[in-house]
């Protein structure tokens, strides 16, 4: 794929430049299987296109050059430090009826975030030979103008469930026989690609099981095409990959035929240098097997580094090797995609006067954050969620013309950052204000409050069991998946272990209240995995059969059987510590019998501990639990909020709503007592004569979608 003697390959640079013979694709397919691996029609593909456009070829020579230069130009001249932000417009084109479609913006912008970690080298978790690991200096931001000149999110959903091709039979790629046709369906949603650059989510390939293809600069047509797991697979790395070939990068086996060793010629293969000869391509998805020998690549040291591990394209973003194990570009790969933005994808670049990430007019300030409550010593991100503003929710995210400002207090201790998404660990406990301040060069400084938004609670009593061993083993023996009130956790199905969640996963309860739990499990064969689950209420750091909340097995009944068992649980209302992170435990074990008594310890011990050494199948996870007496105000957040207002006119107070009906109203004092409380009122103006004047008071209603409000108001 390179060459052997890097000197000569630049001596002769000049004759391959002229030589070039392209062996490329227009299209470039991600994964069949989202955890193992990518198949790809390349060369059908290809030898379609090359036939009708014959100016690959020159692309290819003018980026050569323009690489070229810009080593040329690193040796006299400090490397630049440029952060190029491509605008992209994410298309979502939904079936109906399909659930892979239920992914939301959140999601979109947890992928997002990954993906420019990926771009920017944030993530990786190791570099090395200083060519690998490479911060590309590139990140991909959601259009804040769209075509108009308005404010846009950049994700436009489509509702295609009325098309019967596109539901049964979705796009066709390869085979001509079904699925509609890719031009006439990417012309009719595509914006102006000089502008943005455009990626689909569709449902499927008639007859091709790839998860997703991109084209080249200067293809037929311009983009990346989907499907959903790309943004809801956990881990997958198919966006960046994609995007990877938008942006001129081959897959780094291009020029192999799998039987034999490539060629090391430069121009045979991905035109990196950095990336090493090999038999692709790799369906390897052992990441541990990083450290073995690629026969291709002994002796081949193109910058005086021999890459003749597996380690050189099994972390490779532009492999087909393990999702998990591809996290990396190397410089080479970096010189590519840089001068691809200089070159035929320049007009992307705001400094090139594309307006598709200048905000059009005044952003919506907000912001949001995983768990608002959290255990004292726990690192919190916030996320700037405001609307018509560029984001790539990075920590370290810039833009220019616009700056940010975050102020978190609890009263006693202020943090404060610049960063658009800032972490900051509270140094003691308490109910947090948070407000973030954005200033957009133009358009003026606009200010957004969250009182009480974040909670910082003291732990309660650890547990005192101390486990003993068992059995580790990768079978499908367990509990997959978590649910409680706000807590939705999904753990996976092939790995049992203890699990510690407790100030990662939190949730606040009421005493009195009922509440549903669902717990994912997992058995194969015959064999029956029984199921229990705990909370600490008296918060002594161990469990009796009183704390039991949750009972209940499921039986295989075949290969792997999965299910979802549910149960309502009350929470007590006496013989409860409040206030406090309690201890919530779900532990779950595989047995060969069937007719275990539920309420035995044979089934499940019902103290949720076991202190011997074992070869029994346990897995076991713990989560946090913060349970309020309803008398008192919660402390989830107190939001100022322009949906509806509270004032008064002579002794009367008025609660009125904009937009939604109000169905309960209840109203503390500072110091949380409850002093009035109505429900069921279903008015959207509410009228209260109880208060004295000049005293704080907070406000807590109930919408009629089930949404809460707080306000705290003098009277």
């Amino acid at each position: 794929m390179k060459y052997k003697n890097f000197k000569k390959y630049i001596q002769q640079m000049r004759y391959l430049y002229l030589s070039l013979l392209l062996c490329i694709s227009s299209f470039s397919y991600a994964q069949t299987d989202t955890s193992l691996k990518v198949e790809c029609a390349t060369d059908l593909i290809w030898a379609r296109e090359k036939q009708t456009n014959p100016t690959f070829e020159q692309h290819e020579h003018q980026l050569q050059l323009a690489i070229s230069a810009k080593k040329t130009s690193k040796v006299n001249k400090k490397v630049a430090t440029e952060i190029y932000q491509v605008p992209i417009v994410i298309h979502i084109v939904n079936p109906g009826n399909d659930p892979s479609f239920n992914f939301t913006d959140d999601d979109i912008k947890r992928k997002l975030k990954q993906t420019n970690a990926l771009f920017r080298a944030q993530n990786v978790g190791l570099q090395f030979d200083s060519r690998y690991g490479y911060d590309t200096q590139i990140e991909f931001v959601l259009a804040v103008r769209d075509e108009n000149g308005d404010c846009t999110s950049g994700i436009n959903r489509i509702d295609y469930s009325t098309n019967t091709e596109y539901v049964n039979n979705g796009l066709r790629v390869t085979d001509p026989n079904g699925g509609i046709l890719l031009k006439p369906f990417m012309d009719s949603l595509t914006w102006d690609t000089s502008k943005y650059y455009n990626i689909y989510i569709v449902n499927k390939f008639y007859n091709n099981g790839s998860a997703g293809f991109a084209y080249y600069p200067g293809a037929f047509l311009d983009g990346a095409v989907l499907k959903p797991n790309a943004f809801t697979s956990e881990p997958d790395t198919n966006l960046a990959h994609e995007l990877g070939h938008a942006l001129n990068l081959y897959h780094t086996f291009e020029g192999t035929d799998s039987k034999t060793c490539p060629s090391t010629l430069y121009t045979d293969g991905d035109k990196c240098a950095d990336t090493p000869p090999y038999l692709g391509p790799s369906l390897e998805k052992d990441c541990a097997k990083s450290e073995l020998i690629n026969n291709c690549a002994i002796g081949y040291a193109p910058y005086g580094i021999e890459l003749s591990t597996n380690k050189y394209y099994i972390t490779n973003l532009m492999s087909y090797s393990y999702v998990a194990c591809r996290t990396l570009f190397t410089t080479d790969q970096k010189d590519r995609m840089i001068a691809t933005l200089e070159g035929q994808r320049s007009t992307l670049l705001t400094k090139n006067g594309n307006l598709s990430l200048t905000p059009p007019s005044a952003p919506s300030v907000d912001f949001t954050m995983e768990n608002t409550t959290s255990c004292l010593g726990t690192e919190l991100t916030l996320l700037d969620n405001s609307s018509c503003i560029p984001n790539t929710y990075l920590d370290d995210f810039t833009f220019n013309g616009t700056t940010a400002l975050w102020t978190i207090t609890n009263g006693t201790d202020v943090f404060t950052s610049t960063e658009r998404n800032p972490k900051f660990s509270p140094k003691s406990t308490g109910l947090y204000n948070v407000t973030l301040t954005l200033t957009v060069d133009g358009l003026g400084t606009f200010t957004k409050t969250k009182e009480n938004y974040i909670t910082v609670g003291e732990q309660g009593t650890p547990s005192t069991c101390s486990f003993g061993t068992f059995d580790k083993v990768t079978f499908n023996y367990t509990v997959s998946k978590f649910e409680f009130n706000s807590i939705s956790n999904d753990t996976g199905v092939r790995e049992n272990d203890i699990k510690d969640f407790r100030c990662e996963k939190l949730t606040t309860v009421y005493s009195g209240d009922s509440y549903e739990l669902a717990i994912t499990a997992n058995s194969a064969g015959t064999r029956t995995n029984y199921v229990k689950a705990w909370i600490d209420f008296n918060n002594d750091g161990a469990f009796d059969i009183s704390e039991m909340v949750f009972a209940d097995k499921l039986t295989a009944t075949g290969s792997f059987t999965s299910g979802r068992l549910i149960k309502n649980i009350i929470i007590p209302t006496t013989d409860v510590v409040t206030n406090k992170i309690l201890l919530m435990r779900v532990m779950s074990q595989v047995e060969s019998s069937g007719t275990l008594d539920l309420s035995s310890d044979d089934a499940v011990p019902n103290d949720g501990c076991f202190t011997d050494n074992n070869t029994k199948r346990f897995d076991i996870e713990d989560y946090g639990v913060v349970v309020l007496d309803k008398s008192t105000l919660a402390i989830n957040s107190i939001e100022k909020s322009t949906s509806w207002e509270v004032f008064k006119k002579g002794t009367t107070t008025t609660v009125k709503s904009d937009g939604f009906m109000i169905q309960n109203i209840t109203v503390y004092d500072l110091v949380g007592r409850k002093i009035f409380d109505s429900k069921k009122i279903n008015v959207n103006e509410y009228n209260i004569n109880e208060f004295k004047r000049n005293q704080i008071l907070i406000y807590k209603m109930t919408t009629n979608t089930g949404a809460v409000l707080t306000k705290k108001v003098m009277n």
